[in-house]
């Protein structure tokens, strides 16, 4: 059949790239802030991003445990957080976007 843990390492990778694109829209949210309040949202980006990227690690290492145990490697909860994370994301950068159009 091959080697089971080669999806969990894709699965991986594709969640590293995702962080680096999270981080990415955080660093870009930190430009151009004059104040420190409007930085928060900057800052959410990228503790996001390193949230992301240790999750994708840790989650890559018990899929592969689990893969050659046998059991069940489905987490819903732990996707339910990641994607009330980003969307919560989502919004702040819309919103902030929204905010800097409408100063200039």
């Amino acid at each position: 059949m091959g080697d089971a843990g080669l999806p969990a390492e894709r699965t991986a990778l594709a969640w590293q790239r995702t962080a680096l694109g999270i981080g990415a829209v955080g660093a870009l949210m930190l430009r151009d802030t004059e104040e420190l309040a409007p930085r928060w949202p900057g800052l959410l980006g990228l503790a996001l991003a390193m949230a992301v990227l240790v999750t994708a690690t840790v989650r890559h290492h018990d899929v592969v445990d689990r893969l050659t145990e046998g059991r069940e490697v489905s987490r819903p909860t732990l996707l339910l957080a990641l994607t009330i994370g980003l969307g919560l994301l989502a919004v702040v950068a819309i919103a902030q976007g929204a905010w800097a159009w409408s100063r200039s």
